[in-house]
């Protein structure tokens, strides 16, 4: 699903939703975080190496 088509379906602001990694999502002004596990990096993106360690206040 295109990232516009899940924004129209959430129907609230974008700041206020975070996607999990889409370099699309983070074009549109939606909160990005990659997951990056095992020593995997991701340049440019906050990262996290679990999904229990997301801080959405920190996006």
């Amino acid at each position: 699903m295109p990232v516009k088509a899940i924004l129209t379906d959430i129907e609230g602001p974008t700041s206020a939703v975070s996607f999990v990694f889409d370099d699309a999502a983070r074009t549109v002004g939606m909160a990005t975080c990659g997951l990056a596990r095992e020593g995997g990096e991701l340049a440019g993106h906050v990262t996290v190496d679990s999904f229990a360690r997301i801080n959405p206040s920190a996006l």
